[in-house]
């Protein structure tokens, strides 16, 4: 958004900008909101899908307003938008842990009915012998976070993490049997890394500074302005890393989110 309130799409690197239909809401006075951005880098076919207000909204190329995906009442928010454009499918999360499927192919976008269980999280799922550990759990416990994520292949996850007091990272990866209808865990991403802010996997095998089977992390709510919670989390080890020297900064976070410019997420 520039200083005369309009909306666009800036590439960082290339100085490049798209602008986006204007809105009738007060702009300087909304609070940080959900969104998400998927665009054809040759193309530049694109599609800006946002949380204001009470609704959900989005604009593709060649839209001179923003269309309505659905509303909700105040009780109801968006935790996580995620959109797979190979289906043209928007994956909603809500603060309810439930999902809501919608398929934005049409002029109109219509719900998709998927027969996904409750993203519901489970604090037993991280303690190994629960006798022993959970009253260590409990006192070192400050918060926990799902987030949900799709594969290259299309595949739905469901990741929980847990934040400590000694800033030790926990995380639990699951995907759905639909067979015997409940979510399991899953070990390992194989060559794939998980962007957990944007809810995506891409290949990460030989691609120089990019880590296979990790997870990238940023953009949680809390500690914005320490590195510390701007880290690679490694799930064969199970430990934090930090980030590369280059990425570093001397200069505070407000916020941050990864940045992959070039990189398909499927290998294909």
């Amino acid at each position: 958004m520039d200083r005369l309130c309009n909306l666009n799409i800036l590439n960082p690197l290339t100085g490049e900008k798209i602008d986006l239909p204007r809105t009738k809401f007060d702009l300087p006075r909304l609070e940080s909101s959900v969104a998400c951005l998927w665009i054809d880098e040759k193309t530049k076919d694109y599609i800006v899908v946002w949380k204001i207000k009470n609704s959900l909204v989005y604009a593709k190329k060649g839209n001179h307003t923003w269309q309505q995906v659905f509303s909700m009442n105040e009780e109801l928010s968006v935790e996580q938008i995620v959109y797979e454009h190979k289906t043209q499918k928007l994956y909603v999360h809500f603060n309810d842990s439930t999902l809501s499927i919608w398929r934005l192919s049409r002029e109109d976008p219509h719900g998709v009915f998927e027969n996904y269980i409750p993203f519901d999280f489970v604090f037993q799922d991280f303690l190994p012998d629960r006798r022993s550990d959970e009253e260590l759990y409990v006192k070192e416990y400050i918060d926990t976070r799902l987030n949900i994520a799709l594969t290259t292949s299309g595949e739905l996850l469901k990741v929980a993490s847990v934040v400590q007091k000694s800033k030790r990272w926990l995380f639990r990866i699951y995907k759905m049997n639909y067979i015997k209808r409940r979510w399991e865990r899953i070990e390992s991403l194989g060559d794939e890394a998980l962007i957990l802010d944007m809810g995506i996997t891409i290949v990460a095998k030989d691609i120089p500074g990019l880590k296979r089977n990790s997870i990238y992390i940023s953009g949680f709510d809390y500690g914005r302005k320490h590195l510390d919670h701007i880290f690679i989390f490694d799930l064969t080890t199970q430990e934090s890393e930090p980030l590369p020297y280059c990425v570093s900064s001397s200069n505070d976070f407000s916020d941050a989110r990864w940045f992959f410019p070039s990189f398909s997420q499927s290998p294909y």
